[in-house]
């Protein structure tokens, strides 16, 4: 049986969704899932869904209910608080369980991972470490703005930890002391404080189960084709995602819509339409003949159009 973390608020309710979903349709055993959320009454409407699942063995909600934490200012930012609740896992996820996997809401399982996880699993026991993360290569450089003396900044995507150490090291406690008594705000917030906590001292996870895909590189035929060959789970790193007007048009963006159209109506789904630069997404897509290679052009178009018309109107 595996365990398996999520955190996240309201804004993430339709892509966590999609990805519980996805771990569920992929495994061929029993999964007990662990929700930290900030308006737990916000996902009910998805919990029945859940629920009845085959592969689910227990699904069990938290209302992150901490106070008077310095947590920093997010203003026009895709990021939100709850990328911090992870930090706080001690205070929810019962103290019985061995080994944890958090998954971040905007990532999704594409193939079966129970083989990869039990290998990572046993790596992990094996190395006496607390954690295993992989390596952020994308955001290697941060390693000197963070002067980590190990040189190895990590990515919090997808993060596989041995509880029973975690517990004991007082893990949760040590990160939100460096969350409060921080003197400035992180520029990567939760992966910024892991990555100085740990300074290298993870095992390192398989790409496999942490396949990051960011920026205008999703673009590339050759990152679909290795996302094919390679991937379990696929991880939608950055601002670049499939649920906005301009990383739709990515190729790896069909793994999102496969579970999505499988538990919604909509052809697409849509989010921060509402900017200056949405519009010229669309005409530049138009004129470049890109929005043809869409599966469904023409429910895009009237997507983006009708959110328009209603913020012309507010």
């Amino acid at each position: 049986m595996f365990n398996i973390l999520y955190c996240f608020d309201e804004n993430y309710n339709i892509q966590a969704y999609c990805s519980i979903i996805s771990l569920l349709n992929h495994s061929n055993e029993k999964v007990s899932i662990y929700i930290i959320h900030k308006d737990p009454e916000t996902f009910e409407q998805y919990n029945e869904k859940i629920k009845k699942h085959n592969n689910l063995l227990t699904l069990n909600i938290y209302k992150f209910d901490k106070k008077d934490i310095n947590f920093p200012n997010f203003k026009n930012s895709h990021f939100s608080n709850a990328i911090f609740y992870r930090l706080f896992l001690e205070s929810y996820v019962p103290k019985n369980i061995d080994f944890v996997l958090y998954i971040d809401a905007d990532a999704y399982f594409i193939k079966e991972y129970q083989l990869k996880l039990t290998q990572s699993i046993e790596k992990l026991k094996k190395s006496n470490k607390i954690l295993s993360a992989q390596t952020n290569e994308v955001l290697h450089n941060e390693k000197n703005r963070l002067n980590l003396s190990s040189g190895r900044y990590l990515n919090s995507g997808v993060l596989l930890i041995n509880y029973q150490l975690w517990i004991k090291n007082n893990c949760s406690f040590q990160l939100s002391s460096i969350l409060q008594n921080r003197k400035s705000d992180f520029l990567w917030h939760d992966q910024d404080i892991l990555s100085l906590f740990f300074d290298g001292s993870y095992e390192e996870l398989d790409e496999d189960l942490n396949f990051n895909v960011y920026g205008k590189q999703r673009l590339s035929r050759d990152l679909y084709e290795k996302i094919e060959n390679d991937a379990v789970v696929i991880h939608y790193s950055g601002k670049f995602k499939p649920w906005s007007p301009k990383g739709i048009f990515a190729l790896d963006s069909k793994y999102y819509y496969d579970i999505f159209r499988k538990l919604f109506k909509p052809k697409y789904h849509i989010v921060n339409v509402w900017t200056p630069n949405t519009l010229r997404i669309l005409i530049i897509n138009i004129f470049n003949l890109k929005i043809w290679k869409l599966e469904y052009p023409f429910q895009y178009f009237k997507l983006i159009i009708s959110s328009l018309n209603k913020n012309i109107n507010l």
